[in-house]
């Protein structure tokens, strides 16, 4: 039988609580996050361009499966994972509850599937009140089935208990009759073992014909999940961490619920989520134009050339922006800054009213549309003109950061200016304004990092969150300011930080 490559996103023990009546005991266990370590785990690979052909889930899904609301918890990361649109292969662990309600949550029942000429066998092993647990014997004897209908398929066992090395602990991480299990492993010829239960995880190893690897535990920082690429038998586990390893990382640029662009980002999980990623500071900014109009005018950006219509959304006060002002002002803390992402209106000015500008810790000046030009109809060299034209008159005000620059020629479907990248950093030089890096919706070109740096331009991050997988994650940034030349050592010399 002929197989091929087959690249695997592993986690375990999530641990998750919303809907279920239940407070978990142990505080290092981040159970908010949940589906959203899926999310955050599947944006991470597809920054690297990594094709997955299945993700695998070993267990602990829920913190208790047996409380009120805990079959909701089960559904929401079973919904998730399923919304990927991979194959999903997911097992009960001992803090699951029903392994049968879980099976049906998932759709996914144990013994054996076959993706991509692999054969993966989940077992669902019971377990006693005191967490111990043992592989029937009708099991084993199914895995040795399996391997003599079989031989030619190679075989990926998935548990929620380790089974190699033995851990000495009081708990019993490990199954009762482990040993065993290694040995008929060995003896079907199972090359992978994947397990999780132990949250400090165990590194792969390889004891005769398998290899065995526990997943550390996704709930706990620094929220590893794994990448397993199997290719006969050469396997290969990366793990990677989702809360950054730089300390002291800010993030200038995140929204709310106040977005009408956003989707799922409200202030509060922001700050919490940006808070377990490692994100030393942050702020939190809204769109002018969608405080000070409703969702149809502000998208129209008819206010850009109706005076009248600008000055009577910043001055009548029928918009969003004195409610938003009460309610952002409780988030105010010395972690949290609070702000505004301004655009221009046609003459110049800003789109911020004089009685809503005093008393805030940042603001970012965006060009998100320019008058004159329409997707499809203004020709390059025109638009090019415009928008050093807006560029110019954006940085003539007291914002500190150009939100993602050069995104505009994106939207507008034509060709990034590598030739203006020198003038705009030379513009931003000049004015003192940073230059953000920014992923939404966006392709970042290290050289205009380039080109900023030679010239003593800071470097702001900006997640522009909209979604809540987008809040902490910083990689791409990272890895973009790495392909810019920027060095370990230099990466918090060039970094923007709001006084």
């Amino acid at each position: 039988m002929t197989h091929r490559k087959l690249d695997i996103l592993v986690l375990s023990d999530l641990h998750y609580i919303d809907k279920a009546s239940h407070t978990g005991s142990i505080g290092k266990r981040n159970s908010f996050l949940g589906p959203l370590l899926i999310q955050k785990a599947l944006q991470r690979l597809a920054y690297q361009n990594i094709r997955l052909d299945l993700m695998v889930i070993l267990g602990d899904v829920v913190d208790n499966g047996d409380a009120d609301g805990a079959e909701i918890d089960l559904a929401g990361v079973a919904h998730t994972a399923q919304d990927s649109g991979l194959p999903i292969l997911a097992l009960p662990g001992n803090h699951d509850g029903d392994a049968e309600r879980f099976a049906r949550i998932f759709g996914c029942h144990p013994g054996l599937h076959e993706i991509n000429g692999y054969g993966l066998v989940l077992f669902h092993d019971s377990y006693a009140p005191d967490d111990t647990a043992a592989r029937q014997h009708t099991e084993l004897a199914q895995l040795k089935k399996i391997h003599a209908a079989r031989p030619d398929l190679p075989l990926i066992a998935l548990q929620h208990n380790p089974i190699h090395p033995h851990i000495e602990s009081d708990y019993p991480y490990m199954l009762a009759n482990a040993d065993q299990v290694r040995t008929i492993y060995n003896e079907s010829i199972v090359i992978l073992s994947l397990s999780g239960h132990y949250h400090r995880g165990q590194p792969p190893h390889r004891v005769g014909n398998t290899m065995f690897y526990a997943a550390p535990a996704a709930c706990e920082a620094p929220f590893i999940f794994s990448h397993v690429q199997v290719d006969g038998n050469d396997i290969r586990i990366h793990e990677h961490k989702l809360q950054m390893d730089v300390p002291g990382l800010t993030d200038v640029h995140c929204h709310t619920e106040y977005a009408y662009c956003g989707t799922t980002v409200t202030a509060e999980k922001d700050i919490r989520i940006a808070e377990s990623m490692g994100i030393g500071k942050m702020y939190i900014v809204e769109h002018t134009f969608q405080l000070y109009f409703n969702q149809e005018d502000a998208w129209s950006y008819r206010w850009q050339t109706d005076q009248n219509m600008a000055k009577a959304g910043m001055t009548l006060n029928q918009g969003r922006m004195s409610q938003f002002k009460r309610f952002i002002r409780q988030f105010k803390s010395d972690y949290v800054g609070l702000g505004f992402e301004v655009d221009l209106c046609e003459d110049g000015s800003l789109l911020l009213a004089d009685a809503d500008r005093d008393g805030w810790d940042i603001l970012l000046g965006a060009i998100h549309n320019i008058p004159g030009c329409a997707k499809g109809k203004t020709s390059q060299q025109r638009a090019e003109v415009l928008f050093l034209k807006e560029t110019e008159r954006l940085l003539e005000h007291p914002i500190q950061v150009l939100a993602h620059p050069f995104r505009f020629f994106r939207r507008m479907a034509l060709a990034a200016p590598i030739h203006l990248y020198g003038t705009v950093a030379e513009m931003l030089a000049r004015s003192g304004i940073a230059a953000e890096i920014n992923f939404h919706t966006n392709e970042p070109d290290p050289r205009f990092i380039e080109e900023c740096i030679s010239r003593g331009v800071k470097i702001a991050l900006g997640s522009d969150s909209h979604d809540l997988k987008e809040v902490g994650e910083f990689y791409p940034h990272l890895k973009v300011l790495e392909r810019a030349g920027v060095t370990e050592t230099e990466l918090l010399k060039v970094l923007f930080r709001p006084h």
